[in-house]
């Protein structure tokens, strides 16, 4: 997970689609290249913030620990 402040590039009309992604959950990035056969999942262990609507966000129903949820993912 990065950070970037200069923003995405994304058109300001396309920002009301944008998904709130919070501290532990995981972002799911279906796209399949070599490294990754099935896509990849990311914790966002950053800060909270908004992401792509093409990414998929899960939450997870109880609070656990960053680092457990990076390790089991």
């Amino acid at each position: 997970m990065t950070l970037n402040d200069e923003g995405n590039g994304a058109a300001e009309e396309s920002l009301p689609n944008y998904k709130v992604i919070r501290v532990g959950d995981v972002a799911f990035e279906g796209h399949t290249n070599k490294e990754f056969a099935y896509g990849r999942f990311v914790v966002n262990d950053l800060i909270d913030g908004i992401m792509s609507p093409r990414f998929t966000c899960l939450r997870p129903k109880h609070g656990y620990p960053v680092s457990l949820w990076k390790y089991y993912i």
